[in-house]
């Protein structure tokens, strides 16, 4: 094992005389294997372009570079991963992997994983045990992400991750808030973004947010067992169907309205809420505006073990129609709608009970349903 520090005289990371044993040092160390720690730190040629595969042990971009390390062809990091500063930036394609084995941390520079032809660049965390943190203002950008081990994400920023096609989990990522004023979280977003193989779990103390566009299918295999699970509501004056499908007791399910006459409607089957249910409103209208939520039109059912909560202030000047329809809902807890009062508009909760059974079966002591 030695130390591989960039120098090169242009941008092929291939040549051996682009590579010394020392910051600064005299080239000619030869190519990075895959025991060899690699450092950028603003010695070498302003571009790094491999347009063949690489490997390493650690990767360290420091906080000195000024390279722009741009992949345009797969990659495999057997140790950790540190950006620090310069840009690193894999696109190309068809198919290329990055594979990240150990712990990766971003405190500066940029991490953006562009798009190429093919599938575009897919980045697996394959490690056991290991940690993902963001510490700085930007977010990482990544276009398919694959866990396939166990990962931990969490950092000093609102956002650690954005995803901008698929997210597959094979194995554990665990989102978990960085202290008691930042919930870490995960953002999929993207015309073509969603979920594509999920037999494993996604846990922890953060919040997974996903755009959830009319056009999409949530899955309904994996587990979802996180704090905070939202749908964003993207399209606009349009239906966004759910999927049946289970969220364990320690997930709260958030669903977001942001634009006018939205429908989020629940397909056939039963929905297990197994924790709370909360419906929120990111809308400002100037009128009164509509939004709905819809088990009625395939005889949708609903087990919800939490509260079950239109949450405070999220309609002030909104016609909100809850259709239950035809089907069974159990409420095992408090059933809490709450609207506030906005100056010259009204809000309207209409509720279609339809011929279905609403049962009310508590946890506890007692039952309470509120309307303020």
């Amino acid at each position: 094992m030695a130390n591989r520090y960039w120098v090169g005289a242009d941008q092929n990371w291939h040549l051996a005389s682009n590579w010394s044993l020392v910051s600064g040092g005299a080239g000619g160390a030869g190519v990075p294997t895959s025991a060899d720690d690699v450092f950028f730190d603003g010695n070498g040629n302003v571009l790094c372009w491999p347009v063949a595969d690489i490997v390493c042990k650690d990767m360290s971009l420091l906080v000195a570079m000024t390279e722009m390390l741009l992949l345009d062809a797969s990659a495999i990091i057997n140790g950790d991963f540190l950006i620090e500063g310069g840009y690193f930036g894999p696109t190309g394609g068809p198919d290329h992997t990055i594979e990240f084995k150990g712990n990766w941390l971003n405190t500066g520079g940029t991490f953006a994983v562009g798009t190429g032809t093919g599938k575009d660049p897919e980045c697996i965390f394959s490690g056991i045990g290991k940690t993902y943190n963001l510490n700085q203002v930007g977010a990482a950008s990544f276009q398919n992400v694959l866990v396939s081990g166990e990962l931990t994400l969490t950092g000093s920023r609102l956002s650690v991750m954005e995803i901008s096609q698929k997210l597959s989990i094979t194995g554990i990522m665990t989102i978990n808030r960085y202290n008691s004023l930042t919930t870490s979280r995960v953002t999929l977003n993207g015309p073509n973004a969603g979920f594509d193989v999920f037999t494993g779990e996604l846990k922890g103390s953060g919040r997974f947010v996903f755009r959830f566009r009319s056009t999409f299918v949530m899955v309904d295999t994996g587990t979802i067992s996180i704090k905070y699970f939202r749908y964003i509501l993207y399209t606009a004056s349009a239906v966004h169907n759910l999927l049946p499908r289970q969220y364990e007791s320690s997930c709260t399910v958030e669903v977001e309205y942001t634009q006018d006459a939205q429908v989020f409607r629940l397909e056939a089957g039963r929905h297990y809420f197994l924790g709370p249910l909360t419906i929120h409103c990111d809308v400002a209208p100037p009128s009164q505006e509509t939004a709905e939520f819809d088990c009625d039109t395939y005889t949708a059912e609903m087990w919800i073990g939490g509260k079950f909560d239109i949450y405070k202030n999220a309609f002030p000047a909104h016609i909100f129609t809850l259709k239950l329809g035809d089907g069974i809902h159990v409420f095992r807890n408090t059933v809490d709608f709450y609207f506030s009062y906005a100056s010259g508009v009204s809000t309207v909760l209409d509720v279609q009970a339809g011929d279905g059974t609403i049962i009310l079966w508590p946890s506890g002591s007692r039952k309470v349903i509120t309307s303020p």
